[in-house]
């Protein structure tokens, strides 16, 4: 019996594991975006899809306030590492796996905006 408890839950463990898939190869095989991607006409309402309920109000998750162009610049521009916000979207991080993922193609399109610097419209 504890034979049979100790296989199942190994079982339910290697049927739970993540695949190592990388982001950076799925993203890689999407068609290169041509046009200009500018944070009003692109960017805005990703961010108010899925930013801005928690990077809001008077005590924004993080302390990070994204309410707006240069906020969302700031939180941008912050280095390559967790305190960046294209940093977490481009390695999954944000929005948290509590909140509704971001496509393949709305994570492309942040980091075309990069890539493009940060336009704003």
């Amino acid at each position: 019996m504890k034979q049979s408890f100790i296989l199942l839950a190994i079982l339910f463990c290697l049927s739970c594991s993540e695949t190592n898939i990388d982001p950076e190869a799925v993203l890689s095989k999407l068609p290169k975006i041509e046009r200009e991607i500018s944070f009003e006409s692109d960017i805005r309402a990703l961010n108010e899809q899925y930013c801005i309920s928690c990077h809001s109000g008077t005590t924004p998750d993080a302390g990070l306030l994204l309410t707006n162009y240069n906020e969302f610049l700031i939180s941008s521009r912050r280095g390559s590492d967790n305190r960046n916000s294209i940093f977490r979207i481009r390695n999954r991080t944000m929005p948290p796996s509590s909140s509704p993922a971001l496509s393949n193609e709305e994570i492309q399109l942040f980091l075309k905006w990069e890539e493009d610097g940060f336009l704003e419209n």
